[in-house]
């Protein structure tokens, strides 16, 4: 058979899947390949050349057939006016392979030039993950820098309450004559 799959790609006992359609919409659902574990038979493609959709089938190295689409996002409900996608325009120009992620965490934002947000998932153009969410070195350590002094305020606050005389502490302490 005609592949793209290797061994590597198979590893740990995976079974090899061709010919998945993953591009297409269910439930309310996008789903597209799961670039991790698929790849697309370029040769396939250029053998029949009058398909005019066989880019949308993938050959992949999964447990199950499912594991070989994954969701992208909810597609949005009918409107009464025409109106584009928020995700229409994602990574269209200077992306040669486009890769979906998990979302970036809460110490990470989204780098504009390489990646875009798509709800549920990033669509990125690098399969390196640390090129697509880029650590927010400013809020992480300004929040540190901020606890640090708080607590800094709170202790120097404390230190001083104690050694503090109030005027009832300082009438005990004198005796009569």
């Amino acid at each position: 058979m005609n592949t793209c799959l290797t061994n590597e790609m198979c590893k740990g006992g995976k079974n090899k899947y061709y010919f998945q359609w993953c591009i297409y919409h269910k439930d309310n659902y996008n789903y597209s390949p799961n670039y991790n574990i698929s790849c697309h038979p370029e040769e396939r493609i250029k053998i029949y050349t009058s398909c005019s959709t066989c880019w949308k089938w993938t050959d992949c190295c999964a447990d199950s057939p499912e594991e070989c689409c994954i969701k992208e996002y909810y597609t949005f409900p009918p409107t009464n006016s025409p109106t584009l996608s928020p995700y229409s325009e994602c990574l269209q120009n200077g992306c040669t392979k486009e890769f979906y992620l998990d979302k970036c965490n809460i110490f990470e934002k989204i780098d504009d030039n390489t990646a875009c947000n798509l709800g549920d998932t990033i669509k990125c153009c690098s399969n390196d993950r640390s090129q697509c969410c880029i650590f927010k070195t400013k809020e992480v350590f300004g929040s540190f820098g901020l606890v640090f002094i708080l607590l800094s305020l709170s202790l120097w606050f404390f230190m001083n309450q104690k050694n503090k005389i109030t005027p009832d502490l300082k009438l005990n302490k004198i005796t009569p004559l």
